[in-house]
C-alpha cells in the first residue's frame, strides 16, 4: 500500500485498483499513476480507467481493521454516508 496525503493506492490480488480516499478520477489518476510506477508498468488505459469506469464507493474508517479480508457489505455503500471515507475502484 502506498500512502500521502491521506490517500491510499493498491491492487487486490484479482487485479482490482483501489484509489481510498477520494471520488476526484484526477486525484486518483496521480496516486494511482505513483504506485504502478513504484511496483509495476503503468496501465495504458489507467487514466481512461478511472474517469470512465470506476466505481464510486463510501467505507467505514473501520475498514482498515479488516487487514487483507474481503470487506463486509456492512462497512461499504454506494450511497454517502457522513464520516465514511469516499474511495474508487476500477476492476480491469
Amino acid at each position: 500500500m502506498n500512502t500521502e496525503a491521506g490517500l491510499e493506492c493498491w491492487e487486490t490480488e484479482w487485479g482490482v485498483l483501489v484509489v481510498f480516499g477520494t471520488h476526484d478520477p484526477n486525484v486518483a489518476y496521480a496516486k494511482a499513476k505513483e504506485w504502478y510506477s513504484q511496483n509495476s508498468e503503468v496501465p495504458e488505459d489507467l487514466e481512461e480507467g478511472l474517469r470512465d469506469y470506476a466505481a464510486r464507493w463510501w467505507a467505514d474508517p473501520a475498514v482498515k481493521d479488516t487487514d487483507g479480508e474481503a470487506w463486509p457489505d456492512t462497512l461499504v455503500s454506494r450511497e454517502e454516508v457522513p464520516g465514511w471515507i469516499p474511495y474508487l475502484v476500477v476492476n480491469w
